[in-house]
């Protein structure tokens, strides 16, 4: 019991360090790109989809940050949006795609950075 005690102690200790110590870098991933959305987006107007879990993936994606961030000022960005009542999740997902397809100079973003411009100009909060 004592030994077992102590390699779970020994263990923890490890994980410790080793997340403490870890370079941020590896921290700064991010889940979603503007282009792997972008290009999911496109794929979920398509008829057939080619891909239906990624072509779902972008749907949910966006309707998550926009469910998120609604009335609410993001911290770091600054954008507020506030989506009216009434608004469907198509036409999000419409306001998402085409804010990438006239905006191809910013697809090398993260996502939920481009969505929050892309709904802070679309349903601007009054």
């Amino acid at each position: 019991m004592r030994s077992m005690c102590k390699r779970v102690m020994t263990t923890a200790r490890v994980v410790l360090f080793t997340i403490l110590f870890m370079p941020q870098a590896l921290f700064a991933q991010t889940f979603m790109g503007g282009n792997e959305l972008y290009n999911a987006l496109v794929d979920y107007e398509r008829t057939p989809s080619t891909n239906v879990v990624i072509a779902s993936t972008g749907f949910g994606y966006v309707v998550g940050v926009a469910d998120a961030g609604n009335n609410v000022r993001h911290p770091l960005t600054g954008f507020h949006f506030c989506i009216p009542l009434g608004v469907t999740k198509g036409q999000i997902v419409d306001v998402a795609r085409l804010y990438l397809e006239r905006n191809p100079k910013v697809r090398h973003l993260t996502a939920h950075s481009i969505l929050g411009a892309a709904f802070a100009e679309a349903f601007p909060c009054r």
